[in-house]
């Protein structure tokens, strides 16, 4: 039984002891948010769109409770086993046009912040960031990690973003995630 102790408390250590902001971490997450409806140009369909996630989370200087992070991520609009793509059909909008599927940014950003250890088996993140190109994009994000063992945790983000679009409007989307975070 010491043995299997001994074993478990090597491989998992956030279940022995409370650990720090990890000095690398990777997330995968996918979730759908609100998003503009409409703008002077544009009529959106739906009031949901998709968003997808992959990041990379560094810590900035030693270990520590409260840390400074620096998170490099590229974003997708097309969630896994989703169909995606344009609708053929148009639907008259009340401009006369037609009634556009929403296309949250896509692409690369990057961000800073802070990381903060909520005890053994929290921990918290709050960023800002920005991303170039279709579209030069700001955004604020806030996530909690909830540390299952094994460098392994699952992670609940919400992000809000603005950008302008091709037209000069205002446009923005608040999408929730879920997914898993190893480190």
């Amino acid at each position: 039984m010491r043995r299997f102790l001994i074993l478990a408390a090597a491989l998992c250590p956030s279940i022995v002891a409370a650990q720090g902001v990890p000095a690398l971490s990777v997330d995968l997450t996918r979730g759908e948010g609100r998003h503009t409806l409409q703008t002077p140009h544009l009529y959106y369909f739906g009031g949901t769109a998709s968003f997808v996630r992959t990041a990379m989370t560094f810590r900035v200087g030693t270990a520590g409770a409260v840390r400074p992070v620096i998170v490099i991520e590229a974003n997708s609009d097309c969630a896994f086993l989703s169909v995606c793509g344009d609708k053929a059909s148009c639907r008259i909008a009340p401009n006369n046009g037609c009634f556009q599927n929403f296309h949250q940014p896509i692409g690369s950003a990057a961000a800073v912040g802070l990381a903060g250890a909520l005890g053994p088996y929290l921990l918290g993140t709050v960023t800002v960031g920005g991303a170039r190109g279709e579209r030069h994009v700001r955004y604020v994000d806030g996530s909690a990690t909830l540390r299952l063992g094994f460098h392994l945790g699952i992670v609940v983000g919400l992000r809000h973003m603005v950008w302008t679009d091709a037209h000069g409007d205002r446009t923005w989307f608040t999408p929730i995630s879920v997914g898993l975070r190893t480190n």
